[in-house]
């Protein structure tokens, strides 16, 4: 199992937990500019993630075959 990979997605998560909070509280107090902040970083942590993911399927994938 890659290492890499799997900080790749607790990192992605945790960025795209944040932008969900930034993206609610924008959304509450009618900041526009921290709404798209939090948009912004849950996308980049849905990024991340996949990122991650397709890091460790690689890896599992190299263990496999040796």
């Amino acid at each position: 199992m890659s290492e890499s990979g799997l900080k790749e997605q607790i990192t992605g998560k945790v960025e795209k937990t944040k932008g969900q909070v930034k993206e609610g509280i924008g959304e509450v107090t009618e900041d526009r500019k921290l709404k798209n902040e939090g948009k912004w970083d849950k996308t980049k942590g849905t990024i991340k993630e996949k990122v991650g993911k397709v890091k460790q399927k690689i890896s599992d994938g190299l263990d496999n075959k040796e």
